[in-house]
């Protein structure tokens, strides 16, 4: 086992490396980013096959020593430094080919950035092959790594509310994109949320509205295992939403982008003979570490040979079928 785990990167794009310039962002908020603070590990080389991308990264990460090699060729890149490591930080077309070459290649733990493919044959062909690999992926299904879903998640298990009931989603994003653009980018994050926090797969039962128009709202009803969920789709907005609200038999819990919200069943201030909702304690976080705590299980999972990935090849697909099936 390498004392300095070597870690490569291909694709050095807004998700890859330029978003960890932006001011307002919690940091790590790149995979660049999440794996040069990281302990125990080295960014030893990245890969773009767009010039201009790699000259903005060299002058971004000047500071790093050793400073990463650069390549345009991913194949020359894993042949030369046989890393431990590999991030797909690329469009969702090219991560097939990128990931039969990572596995071909024998790198122990790969990160792949979501959606795992952009069909669902390719993502059940990442599937197959993962199964029969002994690398494991991850899926960059970030929430699952963040500290506000991973408690809202052990809220859920503690039954600290009682049995999860429902599950209503609000995803709004931009006014011009069509609802299915909506639904496979940011509505991956959605959905694997809802499958994480239900340990189950959300499978859509009913639609109303047309995936293919930006105007109104797409509407989504289903179950994850037991329980109903919903999802509001919606274009014609000027702002981001991302948001979940939980139902429980005794209270509710709201969490999304800049939202952590615990709600409890009490005697009604309102109404004699009712309950009501009322603030209950909250955790709250100065950091969740989506970024820097994914980056770590990947690096934790190459020294523990049996640990499975928390955000699989399996997941992937799942949500790509939730995702074509409407």
């Amino acid at each position: 086992m390498k004392e300095t785990k070597q870690w490569a990167l291909v694709g050095l794009g807004r998700i890859g490396s330029s978003l960890e310039m932006d001011e307002r962002r919690e940091k790590p908020c790149t995979h660049a980013g999440a794996i040069v603070v990281t302990k125990g590990v080295c960014l030893a080389g990245a890969c773009d096959t767009s010039r201009e991308a790699r000259e903005l990264f060299s002058r971004q990460w000047k500071h790093l020593d050793p400073a990463p090699l650069l390549f345009s060729d991913a194949e020359a890149m894993l042949e030369k430094l046989r890393p431990d490591l590999l991030t797909i930080a690329t469009p969702p077309d090219t991560h097939l080919a990128l990931v039969r070459l990572a596995l071909s290649a024998g790198v122990p733990v790969i990160v792949c950035e979501k959606p795992i493919a952009w069909t669902l044959h390719q993502a059940s062909t990442i599937r197959s092959l993962a199964r029969q690999s002994k690398s494991r992926i991850i899926v960059n299904h970030e929430r699952r790594f963040s500290a506000d879903y991973r408690a809202v998640k052990d809220a859920i298990d503690q039954k600290r509310y009682g049995n999860l009931l429902s599950i209503h989603g609000t995803l709004y994003f931009g006014r011009s994109a069509p609802h299915k653009a909506v639904l496979i980018h940011d509505g991956t994050h959605m959905i694997d949320a809802v499958n994480f926090l239900c340990d189950a797969h959300f499978i859509s039962k009913r639609r109303l509205g047309n995936p293919k128009s930006n105007k109104g709202t797409l509407q989504l009803c289903g179950y994850a295992g037991a329980v109903a969920v919903s999802l509001d789709i919606g274009g014609e907005r000027d702002h981001l939403v991302f948001r979940l609200d939980l139902n429980f038999e005794r209270g509710k819990i709201e969490i999304g982008n800049g939202l952590l919200r615990f709600l409890k069943s009490v005697e009604s201030p309102f109404y004699s003979g009712f309950h009501s909702l009322m603030p209950d304690i909250t955790p709250r976080f100065r950091k969740t570490g989506y970024f820097s705590t994914m980056a770590a299980t990947a690096a934790a999972m190459v020294d523990q040979n049996g640990m499975p990935s928390p955000s699989s090849a399996e997941d992937g697909w799942a949500v790509l079928r939730a995702i074509y099936r409407v």
